[in-house]
């Protein structure tokens, strides 16, 4: 019986976990994101090519490295993907070492990496893309962080909100109809609402038919949902 790539290297990865009394999961791109994103140091957009969460019995470090071997269903520029590690503090990714190298098994090809210490990692490389998209806010409402997600590209990014914005800029020129844009804003009498929409939604009409669309999209005051009332809020502090 023909074993499945991804199959196959879970099983050697659940061979050398057993052995070294670990625990190792790995993550689809929604749990990835759960409170994170796939930005690198300087704020540009990743595409997450695989991810593991590594979990030794022990909250310290092992004492040597073992290796991992991360099934990637296509091939990828082993010079610019790089593996990953969530730092909680910083609420960002720390890149571990040099670039991820190949490694030949039977007909398949995995890129492997060294884990030592507890935490999620991720095989992530970056996106080619060029300028921003403008978002922009309903008058009289403010926001804090602007989520960008895409599924097709297992790409997200967390955009914190300058105080007293009218706006927000995305990493990415050309931003798909189908890509998720979530926020949480509050009015001047300081109601909370939530965003949670397509970004082909906030694409505005033109004055008139024949004139272009505009390039900036927006969020109306329509799509802003009511959440709890800030007292509630603090109380569940």
């Amino acid at each position: 019986m023909r074993i499945p790539a991804s199959l196959f290297s879970l099983m050697l990865c659940s061979i050398l976990a057993h052995a070294q009394q670990v625990q190792f999961r790995q993550l689809r791109f929604d749990e990835l994101i759960d409170g994170r994103h796939t930005q690198s140091e300087t704020g540009r957009p990743m595409a997450l090519l695989a991810a593991l969460e590594f979990k030794p019995d022990s909250l310290l470090c092992l004492g040597e490295a073992m290796e991992f071997l991360f099934p990637v269903p296509r091939t990828i520029n082993s010079k610019t993907a790089f593996v990953y590690r969530w730092d909680a503090g910083k609420k960002g990714w720390e890149k571990l070492g040099a670039s991820v190298r190949p490694k030949k098994i039977g007909s398949h090809t995995y890129y492997k990496t060294q884990m030592q210490c507890r935490g999620v990692y991720a095989l992530m490389q970056e996106l080619e893309v060029q300028g921003e998209t403008r978002i922009r806010f309903p008058r009289g409402y403010s926001a804090d962080t602007i989520f960008w997600y895409q599924d097709n590209l297992s790409a997200a990014a967390r955009i914190p909100v300058e105080r007293g914005a009218k706006g927000v800029s995305l990493p990415l020129e050309c931003l798909s109809a189908i890509a998720n844009i979530e926020g949480r804003f509050i009015d001047a009498q300081g109601n909370i609402f939530q965003l949670k929409t397509k970004a082909g939604h906030l694409r505005r009409k033109p004055l008139l038919w024949f004139m272009r669309e505009p390039k900036d999209l927006v969020i109306g005051p329509y799509q802003l949902l009511p959440m709890a009332s800030p007292l509630l809020l603090s109380t569940l502090k």
